[in-house]
């Protein structure tokens, strides 16, 4: 039998947002079933858009505004 995440799971799992997960879901990238009101993700497909996401290449100019945007130390201010 095939392992399967609930949403939670997965979100737990790969360590990704409930509203981010529905987004993959709604666009076809990630493959769900449904078991009732649950809906479930298997293991494989799981994988499958894992494999399928871009790596991420940073150039020169990225990672210096990269750098320079999350300083360590440094708190947003909302109010005065």
């Amino acid at each position: 039998m095939d392992r399967v995440f609930t949403v939670q799971e997965f979100c737990q799992h790969y360590k990704i947002g409930r509203s981010k997960t529905y987004l993959e879901l709604d666009s076809g990238r990630l493959k769900a079933v449904k078991l009732g009101k649950k809906t479930l993700i298997r293991a494989d497909d799981a994988e499958k858009w894992l494999a399928s996401l871009k790596p991420l290449v940073l150039d020169e100019n990225t990672r210096a505004n990269a750098k320079s945007r999350h300083r360590v130390g440094t708190k947003s201010r909302l109010r005065p």
